[in-house]
């Protein structure tokens, strides 16, 4: 073989080697993209869980999250957003009719953490 066929044979093969190599860089980019914003997504969307959601201390010193208040006004229970501003539910449940420890505690304004303790405690108190 002559010098100059050996080293065209490794151009030509070099060549195709740096195409895949071209390639396989492309789509580690192109992966490593949607996995960075995947991760993003996922961020944003806790960033707006932490907002929507207020800490308060209790007595103890313990932080906990509440994510609705419940409050008597007129006579009657109101589910109040956790920055306390905002009605979200005007209910038909009397206060009168709630245990007394409980109204005690609505009177205060009774943290509630997640929706789903939110309706199961509407449903357990509605006629």
């Amino acid at each position: 073989m002559h010098l100059k066929e050996r080293i065209g044979f490794f151009v030509r093969d070099g060549k195709k080697i740096a195409g895949l190599i071209v390639l396989l860089g492309t789509v580690l980019l192109c992966f490593a993209y949607c996995m960075s914003d995947a991760k993003s997504q996922e961020e944003k969307e806790a960033e707006i869980q932490t907002e929507e959601q207020i800490y308060t201390v209790n007595a103890s010193g313990e932080e906990k999250l509440y994510s609705f208040y419940l409050y008597g006004e007129e006579g009657y229970l109101n589910v109040y957003d956790g920055e306390r501003k905002k009605v979200l539910i005007h209910t038909s449940i009397p206060v009168d009719s709630l245990p007394g420890e409980l109204q005690q505690k609505i009177r205060q304004g009774l943290g509630i953490q997640s929706e789903k303790e939110l309706y199961g405690f509407l449903e357990n108190y509605s006629s």
